[in-house]
């Protein structure tokens, strides 16, 4: 999937997190895939079929994104610096 295509159904969970912020299943959805592709913005970007610009404008956006995303990247420091050392 080309980072520039709509994913309907990651708009649909946005949608439903929108509206309701106790839903959390889009930013899950986005956190698991940006653990899975290391922390790298770019990859999660093509998975999620959005463009990076969209993925640092919901970092901006919902606080609670950005902060997993400061995790995730931190966990990924850990491990590198684990199998490095």
């Amino acid at each position: 999937m080309r980072a520039s295509q709509n994913n309907p159904k990651l708009s649909a969970l946005w949608a439903l997190y929108e509206s309701d912020p106790s839903d959390k299943r889009a930013l899950r959805w986005v956190v698991t895939v940006m653990k899975d592709e290391g922390g790298n913005i770019e990859a999660t970007a093509e998975k999620l079929g959005v463009a990076r610009q969209t993925l640092y404008k919901w970092f901006k956006k919902y606080p609670e994104l950005q902060t997993a995303k400061d995790k995730v990247l931190y966990e990924e420091q850990e491990s590198r610096k684990r199998v490095a050392g």
